[in-house]
Order: C-alpha cells, then structure tokens, then sequence
C-alpha cells in the first residue's frame, strides 16, 4: 500500500518541478568608485555642474565646502533604462536614479566618488512590486568622461 502512496507523492513532486520559474538574475550593484583628475577640486566642482547641466541632471542638494552634490530623484525614459541599467525594462517597469558626487583632494590630483542609486518597479495586476535594478556603469563613464574633457 506504500507504494501507491510514494508513486503519487513523486508524480505531484515531479509535476511541481515542471511549473516552477526560472530564478530571476543576480543583480549586482556597482560598487562606488574613485575616479582622479591631476587638478584641483575646485576645477573639478566646476566641470561637474556643467557636465551634470549637459546631462539634464537636477542637483537637489549641493555643499562646495564638503565638495558633495547630489541630484533629485529622476525617472528614467525607457530607452536609457535599458541601456543604462540591468533590471529588465520594457512595458509596465519604472527606474528612478539619483546620482551622488563626493570631491576630495588626493595629493596634486582630485578624488572624484561616483554613486548612482537605482531603484525599479513593475506594474502587475495587483500594483507595483519592487525589482531588483543595477547600474551597468554607462552613466558613470559618461559623466566620468565628460569632466575629463570639461577640464
């Protein structure tokens, strides 16, 4: 009689297997990274708000003294969210950025700190659920690049 009983358990086991998803993608975020110019911070400041101006990046909150900026929180077109981010975008997803900036004198050269924080959601029938959504870094060289040439 046990083995009717162990065949059914193994068929519904078995069944149960077929159905289940794909696990989703690791997502793994950049780390911040420093990035150096060989001049001073202050010419560093200066490219920055020109390059985040060229970029559309609205500046929230700004401290020249502490060198630190950081931009309101922006959604992205879908276009750039799938060429920027990795989470997956298309129909029914929503990333919103926001982008950090940290400046400190390193010897004769200037440390440039680079955060972008990604946060994404997905319309479902039930509402919107969070996603899991990275940086792929093509903001960062761009921004990286972009002061490079400014100085």
């Amino acid at each position: 009689m046990r083995h009717p009983f162990l065949l059914l358990w193994s068929c519904l086991a078995l069944s149960a297997a077929g159905c289940a998803s794909k696990p989703a993608a690791v997502v793994r975020p950049i780390a911040p990274q420093d990035y150096y110019y060989k001049v001073n911070p202050e010419r560093v400041w200066n490219a920055l708000l020109l390059v985040y101006t060229d970029l559309n990046v609205p500046i929230e909150n700004m401290d020249r003294a502490s060198w630190f900026m950081r931009s309101r929180d922006m959604m992205l077109p879908p276009a750039d969210a799938l060429a920027w981010m990795q989470c997956g975008a298309g129909k029914g997803v929503n990333v919103t950025i926001s982008v950090t900036t940290l400046l400190r004198a390193s010897g004769d050269s200037t440390a440039m700190r680079l955060n972008v924080h990604v946060e994404a959601t997905r319309n479902t029938g039930n509402g919107r659920v969070a996603i899991a959504c990275a940086s792929k870094g093509v903001l960062e060289q761009r921004v990286v690049e972009s002061v490079r040439q400014r100085l």
